[in-house]
């Protein structure tokens, strides 16, 4: 199971794609994986029968042993941070990952903020371009931390607008009676809708929304852990350390340092 394995990069890099250009993988015996996180411009991915948009946002994890190509055939140039990676066992075994294949994240998402995840798709990448391999593995396990945060994308239209808006501005006072009314329904009649499209309860989405963002804080910012959490309305540093340490599984300063949490 890649749950019990640790990621590691291959290379990596930061490539300007002008227009025209297209990439084309033959199907092949690469046991290892792509990352693609696109950054600006807009393209097109086609892979295991399926075509997708690349634009700001877009994160591909393409498995290299299957045919796949990307476009950019008109328009301004398309910016993509790529990382080739793969997983090795606890006893620094590379593992073929043909055989995990259904363990892998996702062929494609939505980055939750894109700014945030090219932050440290950028670290990685310098990273790996200095040789430091240990600290690339480490930012390649945030970026896909990041990346996997992605699901809860809602389809109910409203509820995605709510979503988006909390997101934004985790730090302002939500109250799920306020996001109600924004929605003109009843605040029971909201939460059932909420939780059908999310798979969580409004107030619950609250908390991890904050919590996201102090992630995206402790690692780009050097604000305290104290002003962080007052500053996302947390009524205490210890309040605060004690849901982060359960929606991440690190304390908020073991995160900060990134020896946790991925």
């Amino acid at each position: 199971m890649l749950s019990q394995a640790q990621p590691r990069v291959l290379f990596a890099a930061r490539t300007l794609c002008p227009a025209p250009w297209h990439w084309h993988h033959a199907e092949g015996k690469q046991a290892c994986a792509n990352l693609w996180l696109i950054v600006d411009g807009h393209g097109m991915w086609h892979g295991e029968g399926r075509i997708y948009p690349c634009t700001a946002g877009d994160f591909f994890v393409q498995r290299l042993w299957k045919p796949c190509e990307g476009h950019n055939l008109d328009g301004p140039p398309m910016d993509v941070m790529w990382a080739n990676i793969g997983w090795r066992d606890r006893r620094g075994i590379d593992l073929d990952l043909r055989v995990h294949d259904q363990d892998l994240p996702a062929i494609h998402r939505r980055v939750n903020d894109l700014g945030f995840s090219a932050a440290l798709f950028s670290r990685l990448i310098s990273a790996s371009e200095r040789g430091a391999s240990a600290e690339a593995d480490r930012w390649l396990a945030c970026v896909l931390e990041e990346a996997g945060d992605g699901g809860d994308t809602a389809r109910d239209g409203e509820i995605a607008r709510i979503v988006d808006a909390v997101r934004r501005e985790p730090e302002r006072p939500w109250r799920v009676s306020g996001l109600a009314r924004s929605a003109g329904l009843p605040v029971d009649a909201f939460a059932r809708r909420f939780r059908a499209a999310i798979g969580v309860s409004p107030r619950t989405f609250l908390v991890r929304a904050r919590l996201d963002a102090a992630k995206s804080l402790l690692r780009m910012s050097d604000a305290s852990i104290n002003d962080i959490a007052m500053r996302l309305g947390f009524c205490d540093i210890y309040h605060f350390s004690r849901r982060f340490r359960d929606h991440v599984g690190c304390a908020p300063s073991a995160y900060r340092r990134g020896v946790g949490g991925a």
